[in-house]
């Protein structure tokens, strides 16, 4: 199984570097390549899991019976949802205080890098906390479009197919070079490597928790608030 999920990453990174350069050459591609990669992270994991008749929970890809709410919307008979809500919630408040820790010193690290760059360029930092428009439909998005693919194939089918074999920091290890290279090949720049860092934490989660949960929702917040900052710090010539 370790064999076939480091092929399986290994492509995938040739397929996000094809429709990185490919939605560059035909921007009308990109909508649908998007969806592409979308589905390759998700179907792909499950078409082999279901080939190799192996527990879907062993790789934390169902957890709380959430499931049970996917059944009700696609099942024709009347499924019975049975969410441990209770379980949800306490793992999300359990994880809130790792969010926290995390985030006010990246935060933190963000400004003053921003800070430092300003200072020696002789330049001026300006902060105005600024939203993207239609940031609620945008957090959804980055959950459900971003979040949860990655983490779905990251660190529930690429994680748990390592740690078969392999010692819980190795395959994180491993699997978060994946996760950076996966960032990198689609756009050419050092400082998406990175991503191996948060990747770290969101790896520790599912480690933790037995479940995706945590680890899409603080991905995505994740995501947000670097995006809110790189809108509300801008650097400006000094008079």
């Amino acid at each position: 199984m370790i064999k076939i999920s480091l092929i399986y990453a290994s492509v995938l990174l040739v397929l996000l570097g094809l429709a990185y350069h490919i939605s560059h050459l035909w921007p009308a591609a990109g909508s649908w390549l998007s969806i592409i990669i979308i589905c390759v992270h998700i179907l792909a994991p499950l078409y082999i899991i279901d080939k190799k008749r192996l527990i879907p929970r062993d790789f934390n890809l169902y957890a709380y019976n959430l499931e049970s709410l996917l059944d009700k919307l696609i099942s024709s008979r009347r499924a019975k949802i049975c969410v441990d809500y209770a379980g949800l919630k306490r793992e999300l408040c359990s994880s809130a205080k790792y969010l926290f820790a995390i985030l006010v010193p990246y935060i933190i690290c963000y400004y003053f890098f921003y800070w430092q760059k300003a200072h020696s360029s002789n330049q001026e930092i300006s902060f105005v906390l600024t939203f993207p428009p239609l940031w609620g439909f945008m957090f959804l998005t980055q959950i459900f479009a971003v979040a949860l693919p990655e983490e779905f194939f990251y660190r529930g089918f690429l994680q748990s197919s390592l740690q078969e074999k392999l010692s819980p920091v190795t395959s994180i290890i491993i699997t978060n070079i994946f996760f950076a290279l996966g960032h990198f090949v689609g756009n050419i720049d050092p400082a998406r490597l990175l991503t191996f860092f948060p990747g770290l934490v969101f790896s520790w989660l599912v480690y933790k928790y037995k479940s995706l949960v945590s680890a899409v929702v603080f991905h995505a917040v994740f995501n947000m608030v670097a995006f809110v900052l790189s809108l509300s710090i801008a650097l400006k010539s000094s008079l």
